[in-house]
């Protein structure tokens, strides 16, 4: 399959979009939200654990976010390592989400928002290892080329 950059910088931009509307329409903040997460697996998984594992896991949940938007920037302008940061970050977040117990999604249209960073999210994660792209990330090139 044949896809060109722009096409993919597209599919990226239409990612954090998707990723802000989602927080936009839940009216919460991201840091909010990972602590959120974090609050529900403790409780969940670690009943009677300490202060401390619930530092550890929000702190893990805060570096996934970050490598996510990190990776983001990579991600447009073709960095090699980029595709690694956005599969490991990306892949912590979403078994976060997969592992809360109950749904932590405020509305339908936000739920919407959700499913379709997911799909978006999971389709760069194709292009970036099976398509064309890859080896874009591969070879020495311009950033904006």
């Amino acid at each position: 399959m044949m896809i060109s950059r722009s096409i993919f910088r597209l599919l990226v931009l239409f990612f954090v979009f998707f990723v802000t509307m989602t927080f936009v329409t839940e009216n919460m903040l991201p840091w909010q939200k990972l602590e959120l997460i974090s609050q529900n697996l403790i409780s969940t998984y670690l009943p009677l654990s300490s202060e401390l594992s619930a530092l550890v896991l929000y702190g893990l949940l805060t570096l996934s976010f970050a490598l996510v938007a990190f990776a983001i920037i990579g991600l447009l302008l073709f960095w090699g390592g980029a595709r690694w940061l956005f599969l490991i970050g990306y892949g912590v977040l979403i078994l976060a989400n997969w592992l809360t117990k109950e749904p932590l999604i405020v509305s339908y249209l936000a739920n919407m928002y959700t499913h379709l960073s997911s799909i978006t999210g999971g389709f760069i994660i194709c292009c970036v290892f099976f398509t064309n792209i890859r080896y874009y990330f591969i070879s020495e090139r311009k950033i904006w080329s």
